[in-house]
């Protein structure tokens, strides 16, 4: 029964985007704000290619995350994160994100 299933969903990942966005902002990214998606779009702090940007931290945080550029010209900058992952993945990711020098 969807009536009961989906608002419960939408609360788990308004929850992971609030937090996971905060922990970004406090480490100078700009978060593009929309909770109609699992998915944050941001930029980094620093103005690089989004596929150097996605390099940079997999290759300093082992994050996973989505360069823009992929989706087409006007994505290149940002960076995409998915919130489909446990709280305590998010939480781990945030962290690591924060340590990388810009």
């Amino acid at each position: 029964n969807y009536e009961k299933f989906v608002p419960s969903l939408r609360k788990v990942f308004y929850d992971r985007r609030k937090k996971f966005e905060a922990a970004l902002k406090e480490s100078g990214w700009s978060v593009y704000s929309s909770s109609a998606s699992f998915f944050i779009w941001a930029h980094p702090p620093k103005k690089m290619s989004s596929i150097k940007c996605v390099y940079k931290i997999l290759e300093e945080s082992d994050v996973l995350a989505t360069p823009g550029s992929g989706f087409g010209s006007l994505g290149e900058g940002y960076i995409r994160f998915s919130l489909t992952v446990n709280d305590a993945l998010l939480v781990k990711a945030a962290r690591k994100i924060k340590k990388i020098k810009w």
